[in-house]
């Protein structure tokens, strides 16, 4: 059973559709893969005075199960079982302490916040940790929103899910920026992450044309404080790499003949 621990979900993703360029040469950039860019045809021409940053997704197993215990009952978890077994299973999934998958999904999810912020902060740029997308956002400024993702056994893409024995043992860090001065303040114009067609991410509705720039983000699900404050700083130079090709393609369109 799965329990969502944040309710922010990249739902606003889009395909690149035809008549975008796509530039398939691949390069190392920082330690960071890039690869099949495609040109959406919606971007802002100017950097945000403010970058707010919303929770990424990561979803954690929730049930705890004593291995022993589950010895006794072969083919069956405690819940299936009636009577005396079948009410320590129940408990065993409302009694996580410290340390639980949940405990643990919160803490990536807090750490990755709040190393963004710091990084954007330490970078010049005017950054703020958002508390919810789903209801009023800010008028102005850029949106960065985000989900952890990994492949299952059938090569499908799904939301990382936390906990003891869940997926695999790494994570992608799939990120969207949206420009709150838009249209559809909660729509990306860009997309980072390693999904060609963000059509195909968890719960995505296509309504835009995003840029896509897939640069590969990594993540063990045992990463440490560091680990994360380094993800997050390669994340906001793919951001910042790509606020200032945005002005200065501006730039040159304004002074075009």
């Amino acid at each position: 059973m799965v329990r969502r621990i944040s309710l922010m979900a990249l739902v606003c993703l889009s395909v690149a559709v035809g008549g975008c360029g796509a530039d398939r040469s691949r390069k190392l950039l920082g330690g960071v893969d890039v690869r099949n860019e495609q040109l959406g045809a919606v971007r802002p021409g100017e950097g945000p005075r403010t970058v707010y940053v919303a929770d990424f997704t990561l979803d954690a197993e929730n049930i705890q199960s004593d291995p022993g215990v589950k010895g006794l009952l072969p083919g069956q978890s405690q819940s299936q079982r009636p009577g005396l077994l079948g009410g320590l299973g129940q408990r065993l999934r409302g009694t996580l302490g410290a340390g639980s998958p949940g405990d643990r999904a919160r803490e990536i999810v807090d750490a990755m916040a709040a190393a963004l912020v710091k990084s954007l902060s330490d970078k010049g740029v005017p950054a703020r940790r958002i508390a919810s997308t789903t209801g009023a956002l800010p008028r102005d400024g850029w949106l960065v929103q985000g989900m952890f993702t990994e492949v299952d056994e059938g090569s499908r893409l799904k939301r990382a899910v936390i906990g003891f024995g869940a997926g695999a043992t790494s994570m992608d860090v799939q990120v969207g920026v949206s420009d709150l001065a838009g249209k559809d303040p909660r729509q990306p114009f860009i997309m980072f992450g390693t999904v060609k067609d963000p059509s195909k991410m968890p719960g995505a509705v296509v309504t835009m044309n995003p840029y896509v720039a897939a640069a590969k983000f990594v993540m063990e699900k045992n990463a440490t404080g560091k680990d994360i404050e380094k993800t997050a700083e390669q994340i906001v130079d793919e951001i910042l790499k790509y606020r200032q090709k945005f002005e200065d393609e501006a730039r040159a369109n304004r002074t075009a003949p």
